[in-house]
């Protein structure tokens, strides 16, 4: 008799999973979704995933969690600077305090390093207390590298019992920063 595992798994869905521009293919996420995202770099640049994920849980969370993204202000309002009036912050950095036709969106990699790091701790501080959910990327094969360190960093540091992730690329290729990870994890 062999024994199947039941616990759950991040996923990377390749080719012929990717059927539209936000499409997951139904029946790969263990948990209630807290959301997903496209995270094609054309459609805002840099941090067009996380920013996506982030618009689409920060405005609920207000109200509930708002003591956890006060504590995460920087991080969420570099990837998503127009959640600024949900989240007004006390911490500026210079990039926050620029208008923005002098703003950056070209971060030096110790910087986009330490965002990936405070949005994962976010998401797995929210999992703490909203019980197991499901992540999604879609689109990863057209992802900015800010993304492709977020979600590499994600499967590396969320146990998909708490916190699974499902990544669905339109080509047969897995992004570069993913490859090594995700083949340890296979």
């Amino acid at each position: 008799m062999i024994a199947l595992d039941a616990r759950p798994q991040h996923r990377l869905l390749i080719g012929q999973w990717a059927t539209s521009e936000n499409s997951l293919p139904s029946g790969y996420a263990a948990h209630p979704m807290l959301g997903a995202a496209d995270a094609h770099r054309r459609c805002r640049g840099p941090y067009t995933g996380a920013a996506g994920l982030l618009r689409g849980i920060v405005p609920a969370l207000v109200a509930t969690h708002r003591m956890l993204l006060e504590a995460h202000d920087v991080e969420i309002r570099a990837v998503a600077p127009e959640l600024r009036d949900l989240l007004p912050g006390t911490r500026e950095t210079l990039t926050s305090l620029a208008s923005v036709a002098e703003r950056t969106r070209f971060y030096p990699g110790a910087y986009t390093l330490r965002v990936a790091h405070g949005l994962t701790d976010l998401l797995l501080e929210l999992v703490r207390d909203l019980g197991p959910r499901t992540v999604a990327f879609t689109r990863i094969d057209e992802a900015d590298p800010t993304d492709l360190e977020l979600m590499a960093i994600l499967w590396r540091r969320a146990d998909p019992a708490r916190l699974q992730l499902v990544l669905v690329a339109g080509t047969d290729a897995v992004p570069g920063p993913l490859e090594g990870i995700v083949d340890e994890s296979s």
